[in-house]
This record gives structure tokens, C-alpha cells and sequence, in this order.
């Protein structure tokens, strides 16, 4: 290595350390693969002077020998099988290659023409000139020429193309090496690959360093690494590249696949350009397939998208069944990469493809390492426009998977999803065992920690989601959506203390036409808004569809319009229900608990309003609606509205023609409008205990003491209850002679022989 280059990682001495283990094996492989075919010589390099050395066989004479199957000064000659080049056991130190010893270039650099390997046995190092690349590895008309360096550092080397490594060969492999300080005008500072043949090409780097190294013309891409053919990067690292426009370490052209694994790339800067540390761009139609595996993106930097990695398919053709075009993203992390346009870590755009909309073959998603269980990281990335920590604009048929996902403290400086920008089509969006925490959508944006824009009857399945103090200037503190026909479904998950300071949706915004919305088994917990629906604020224009919310809580949320816990705006004559939950402790100017407003049938069944505050009316639930509204089997208490803050539980905004019938129910206030449908308990307190966790998977409840006159009140079920309260499973609807109002059910365990209830043995 270079006396002034970086000392290699952690990670790559543990690689020098086992490779001695290793090396058996892979010779006793090696034998088995090639006997019987063409020989190999070992070609000695016995001094570090450059040129034809009287006496002595130097790197450049034995590769003359290697290339020429002849003696060359006194280097043996080669064989035409794969040769190695090796270094006497004395050498230590650097090659300065000199001026008009070669017959390329400035006369500098070294040129291979068959298969080779390059062992510098960690004590050499090639110093090229500055103005041509170091080695030439050229395509000579064979399937499967090849180049191996291992052990070995290259620095200084120049020119237009490969400052380092030039290879058109169609075999490039790098071991254990140092590629360091190399500078071109155009493509790959360090590495450039373009096999010039036509058969498959291989080309693997393995416990490598690839560092310090630029393509700093005005055009110039792969500031460290510029191929057109399949690359595997394994255990690797790549440091401090610079590419005046795409590409600081890695810039790929084509279709041909990238497959990374347990990498670190850090630093590297596309000063103009797109992706800081790698950029893909693809037309061909079959699209481009990239890996990523247990990687770390760290302080890169990009001028326009992507501050780690921007990936570009524009190609439409159609998905193939061998996962071509499939992008993957496994237990990799990024972290405070930034981008100057969109994606501060991560940028994918992909075109309408023309296979299935469920296709595996064309599907993005980023997940945890299946085999380590180790999650991905966004952390700290920051983004100019949309997506601070990632952005996806994917097109037709293209599914999108996130899980085992962590989005912390990005931030989107000006736009849309300050942990995640998602927007697709028909192949939808599933989410899953993800946590948006701290992240920020600044100026005009919207979805604190997720913005997600689904068309064409793309569905959204989300779980298992915890959205926590993210912050949207607009809509959607936590999370915003934004559906065009398809099905939304959203479960087992947690918002809480997001803030969506000028809009709507403190914890959640859902705007669009989706066919169906099913909410289930979520809490909305200390979210704030201005305009509309503190925790969640819900808006559906779509057409005569069934949604419902049940088995939720909505507590201690705010909002200085309407909905404190929910804004419920549904149109169409739709059907929309409100069950078996908990709405506790929010305040709005209008309708303090549950704002319903637009032209649907609401239904609110087997649920608690408790302690909710309408400032200016409507303490547990204001309706606004031009079609029906059923209240069944609930609770009201201590909610208050008005100046007077009298005790309000349902009301209806002035200009509403629509009055709530209302039937089993426990009203405590005395200034509601509703219709009595009997079976009603009025201006009763319920007694019901403060909120708390009172087991189950819905949420905090309050508790029913058996004194409350809320206990068996509502009767018989009558087939029609569901089998469970609020807490779900093991917590039954009905217990006892009957029904409780409200969202939980008074129940003991008994042992068979007692009962609190004092029921007959």
C-alpha cells in the first residue's frame, strides 16, 4: 500500500487474516478445475524498477512473458493457460512505472492480453505516471480472458478511462487490493470494465479497498468504478470517490445485474449529479436486477437524487422469470447521505413494465436479511426535494415491499415524505414491521414519515407500523395516502405524537377514492393538527364503498378545526362503520371526539367516548351528514361542548338536516340532539375507570366497574354483536345476561365453582 493510503478496515484485515486458511482449499479446487486442460506458469518479478532491468525479471517483462508465451529478459515465459505473477520474497515496496517503457498511452501502462493473475502478496504497490491508466486488460478475441489482481495496490494512474484498472477483457476480478488516488476525465476513476465480446463476463471485487479516486471532467461518471457488465462487490470498501456528475464510487450502464454484499461505502460525493455512492441507469427492456445485502451507506453525497444510491429502469419490457429487473434492498443501512434533489439515501425510478402486477421478477422492496434477521436503517439522510430518506416513482406492475424498516430523524427540506416518498401504480404498496421516528417534511410537505401516492386500483396493506414524532408542515404528520381505486387496509399499528402543524391528519391523512378502507386494531396517541382530524383525518370520494374503523383507540389528540381524535369525510352513499373503540381525552373546535360529515351512512356500534372536548360544539361526536347516521350500543361521558362547556355527546353542525337515531346507549350529558330509538340510558353517569391498559390487541380501554349501570344494559345480542369487545380475542362481546354499552365488556375469570356474578353453580 501506498506509504500515505488509508490502512484498510477492520474488515479487511480479518479477510488477510483467514485467507491463508483458505488459500488450500481454493488451490486444491483450482487443481481439480483445470486438470487436464491448459498449462500455467508462476512468473517471478525479481526487482521494483520498471522496464527491461539487465538481469532482473520486472512486472512489466513478466507481463511481456505472460502475454507472449516467451522469455522475456529473465522471466520464464508463459504458458497460454492462466499464468500468475508473483514477487520474490525480498520485494517490499513501490513500482514507479515510467514514461515511454510501454508501447500505449503515454508509454506508462501495463497491457495484459491473456488470462492473468497479479499476486502482490500485500508488499507491492503499482505507481502509475498520472496520465494513462496503470494496467490495460484487453480484449484479444477469447471468451474467457481474465484478470486477476490480489494482494496488491494501484495508485497514480490518469487518462480518459480505468486510471487504475482499464479492462475491456471479459473478466475482471479483484482480491484482497487497494485500488487508491487514481484520477480520469470521463468513466471509473479507478475501475472501468466493458467486456468488448459477447459472452457472460465476470467481474467480482472481494475485501478490496477502492478509495480516493475521481473522474472529475464535466461529463465525468464512476468516480471509483465504472462498468457496463455484471458486478458482485463482496466485503468491500469504498471511500472518498468523487464523479463530477453520476456515480461517486459506482456508476452501472445497461441491464446487466449488481449484486452487493456486506460493504461499506462512505464518502463518496456525485458532484452534479445522481447517486453519491452508486448510480444504475438501464433501457434495455428487460430491466436491471440489483442486490443489496447487509451493506452501509454513510455520508455520501449527490447533487441532484439519490444521496447514496439512484437507480434508474427506464426500460418496458417484460418481467422475466428469472427475477431480472427485481430490485432488492436486505438489511442495508443508510445513514446522513444527502441528495440535492430527491432520495436523500435511496432513488428508484422504474417504467411501466408489461408483465403481472404481482410479478416477483420486476418487485422492489426493502427488507431484513432473511438469514441474519438484521433490519434496514434510514437514519439521518436529508433530501432538497421529496423522500428524505428514500424515493420510489415506480410505474405499472411494479409491487413495492417495506419491512423490518427503520426511518429515523430523515428530512425532506422542502416536499413529500420526510422518511419515505412512494409513488406507484397497479402493483400497490405493502408495508409491514416498520417504524417511522423523528423524521420531518419541511415547507410544503406532506407525510412526516411516509407520503405514498397509489393509482390505477393499486392497494395498500400496511402493519405492524409505528409512526412516533415525525412532523409534516401539511398533511399527515405520520403517515399520508393517497389512493386511486384501490383497497386500503391498515392494522396492528401505532401513532403517536406525530404533528402535522398547518394541515390535516396529525397522526394519519387518507385522501383519494380507495374501494375499500379497513382500519383495525390501531391506537392514535397525543397527535396534533390545525385543520382536520388531530389523529386521523380520513377523506374518500370514491363511489357507494364499505369502510369502517374497529377494535381502536383514539386518545389525548388535538386539532384546532374539526375531529380531534378523527375527521370522517365520506361521500357517495357509502357505507362507513365506527366499532367496538375507544375514543378518550381529544380536543377540536369542532367535534371533539369524532367529526362524520359528506354524504354516507355512518354507523358508530359497541364504542366509548369518554372525556372528549369540543371547544366550540360537538364534545363526543359532531355529525355534519346529508344521508344517515345509527348510533348503537356505545358510551358518552364527561365529553363537553359549547362556551358553557356543557356536557355534550352528540350533536349535528347547525347546517346538518341529518339527526343521529340512537338505540342502547349511555348518554351522560345533558345537551345532545339525537333520536331516541329506546333502550337508551340519559343523564347517567357510567362510572367507567380511567383509561388504561386493560389487556388485549385494541388499544387502552376504560373499564367497566360491575356498579356501572352500563353493564348488561343493552340486552340480548341476538346473533347480530360481534363475538369480541375491543381487545379482541379472549375478551367476549357478551358476558353476563347481556350486552354492555360501550367498547369493553365487564367480565371475570371464574374457576367453576365461584362467580363474581354470583351466577347459580
Amino acid at each position: 500500500m501506498p506509504k500515505n493510503s488509508p490502512q484498510p478496515s477492520f474488515k479487511y484485515q480479518v479477510h488477510q487474516t483467514l485467507t491463508p486458511r483458505l488459500a488450500p482449499l481454493s488451490a486444491a479446487v483450482g487443481g481439480v478445475l483445470t486438470a487436464g486442460t491448459l498449462q500455467a506458469a508462476t512468473i517471478t518479478v525479481t526487482t521494483l524498477q520498471d522496464g527491461n532491468v539487465p538481469g532482473e525479471c520486472s512486472l512489466r517483462s513478466a507481463i511481456y512473458a505472460s502475454n507472449s508465451n516467451a522469455v522475456v529478459d529473465s522471466c520464464i515465459a508463459g504458458d497460454p493457460g492462466e499464468d500468475e505473477i508473483v514477487f520474490d520474497d525480498a520485494l517490499n515496496g513501490t513500482i514507479n512505472l515510467v514514461p515511454g517503457t510501454g508501447s500505449i498511452f503515454d508509454g506508462t501502462t501495463l497491457r495484459i492480453t491473456e488470462t492473468l493473475e497479479i499476486n502482490g502478496d500485500f508488499r507491492v504497490t503499482v505507481q502509475g505516471a498520472g496520465d494513462a491508466p496503470v494496467i490495460y486488460s484487453e480484449y484479444n478475441g477469447g471468451s474467457n480472458e481474465q484478470l486477476t489482481i490480489s494482494r496488491l495496490t494501484i495508485t497514480g494512474g490518469g487518462g480518459a478511462n480505468g486510471g487504475g484498472i482499464l479492462s475491456t477483457a471479459s473478466g475482471l476480478a479483484l482480491r484482497l487490493s487497494t485500488i487508491t488516488g487514481n484520477s480520469v476525465t470521463d468513466a471509473g476513476g479507478g475501475i472501468f470494465q466493458q467486456n468488448q465480446g459477447t459472452g457472460f463476463v465476470y467481474f467480482a471485487i472481494r475485501s478490496s479497498e477502492i478509495s480516493n479516486n475521481s473522474a472529475t471532467g464535466s461529463t465525468g461518471v464512476g468516480g471509483g468504478i465504472y462498468t457496463t457488465d455484471y458486478l458482485q462487490l463482496l466485503g468491500s470498501d469504498l471511500l472518498n470517490n468523487e464523479a463530477t456528475v453520476h456515480g461517486g464510487a459506482i456508476a452501472r450502464y445497461g441491464s446487466s445485474a449488481i449484486n452487493l454484499r456486506d460493504n461499506e461505502f462512505t464518502g463518496n460525493v456525485a458532484v452534479t449529479g445522481s447517486g453519491g455512492a452508486l448510480y444504475s441507469y438501464n433501457d434495455v427492456g428487460r430491466g436491471a436486477s440489483f442486490f443489496s445485502q447487509e451493506n452501509a451507506f454513510r455520508n455520501n453525497i449527490a447533487g441532484a437524487d439519490g444521496g447514496a444510491i439512484s437507480i434508474n429502469d427506464i426500460s418496458q419490457g417484460v418481467n422475466q422469470p428469472n427475477l431480472t429487473g427485481r430490485i432488492s434492498v436486505r438489511g442495508t443501512r443508510f445513514e446522513t447521505n444527502q441528495a440535492a434533489g430527491r432520495g436523500g439515501a435511496l432513488f428508484i425510478t422504474k417504467a411501466d413494465r408489461l408483465g403481472p402486477a404481482d410479478s416477483q421478477a420486476n418487485l422492489v422492496q426493502v427488507v431484513a436479511n432473511p438469514y441474519s434477521g438484521t433490519g434496514s436503517v434510514f437514519q439521518g439522510n436529508t433530501a432538497t426535494d421529496s423522500g428524505g430518506g428514500l424515493y420510489f416513482a415506480l410505474g405499472e406492475n411494479t409491487t413495492t415491499t417495506i419491512s423490518d424498516t427503520n426511518f429515523i430523524g430523515n428530512i425532506s427540506e422542502s416536499d413529500n415524505g420526510g422518511g419515505a416518498f412512494i409513488d406507484t401504480s397497479n402493483g400497490g404498496v405493502n408495508l409491514s414491521r416498520a417504524v417511522f421516528a423523528g423524521n420531518r417534511a419541511n415547507i410544503s410537505g406532506s407525510g412526516g414519515g411516509l407520503y405514498a401516492a397509489i393509482g390505477d386500483g393499486g392497494d395498500f396493506q400496511g402493519s405492524t407500523t409505528t409512526s412516533y414524532a415525525n412532523y409534516a408542515r401539511f398533511g399527515g404528520g405520520g403517515i399520508a395516502l393517497n389512493l386511486a381505486g384501490g383497497e386500503l387496509r391498515f392494522r396492528d399499528s401505532y401513532f403517536g405524537s406525530n404533528l402535522s402543524e398547518l394541515g390535516s391528519g396529525g397522526g394519519m391523512q387518507i385522501t383519494g377514492s380507495p374501494s375499500l378502507i379497513d382500519i383495525e386494531r390501531m391506537a392514535f396517541i397525543d397527535n396534533s393538527a390545525n385543520n382536520y382530524g388531530g389523529g386521523l383525518d380520513l377523506v374518500n370520494t370514491g363511489s357507494a364503498i364499505n369502510s369502517g374503523i374497529k377494535y381502536s383507540e383514539f386518545s389525548n389528540n388535538t386539532v384546532a378545526g374539526r375531529g380531534g381524535a378523527a375527521y370522517l369525510g365520506v361521500t357517495s352513499n357509502s357505507n362507513f362503520f365506527f366499532a367496538n373503540s375507544t375514543v378518550s381525552g381529544n380536543t377540536a373546535d369542532l367535534g371533539g371526539g369524532l367529526y362524520a360529515s359528506g354524504d354516507m351512512n355512518f354507523n358508530l356500534k359497541y364504542s366509548t367516548l369518554v372525556g372528549n372536548e369540543g371547544i366550540s360544539e360537538g364534545g363526543g361526536l359532531l355529525t355534519d351528514l346529508s344521508n344517515a347516521c345509527e348510533v348503537g350500543v356505545s358510551l358518552f361521558d364527561t365529553n363537553t361542548g359549547g362556551a358553557l362547556s356543557t356536557g355534550q355527546d352528540i350533536r349535528r353542525l347547525g347546517t346538518s338536516s341529518v339527526t343521529c337515531s340512537v338505540q342502547k346507549s349511555l348518554l351522560a350529558g345533558t345537551d345532545s340532539e339525537f333520536s331516541n330509538d329506546g333502550g337508551n340510558l340519559l343523564g347517567q353517569p357510567s362510572l367507567v375507570e380511567p383509561l388504561a391498559d386493560n389487556g388485549g390487541t385494541g388499544g387502552r380501554t376504560h373499564a367497566l366497574p360491575l356498579t356501572s349501570p352500563a353493564v348488561d344494559a343493552a340486552g340480548a345480542a341476538g346473533g347480530a354483536a360481534p363475538g369480541q369487545d375491543q381487545r379482541g380475542p379472549s375478551f367476549v362481546r357478551e358476558f353476563g345476561a347481556g350486552l354492555d354499552m360501550g367498547a369493553f365488556e365487564y367480565s371475570v375469570i371464574t374457576d367453576g365453582l365461584f362467580s363474581d356474578r354470583f351466577e347459580t353453580p
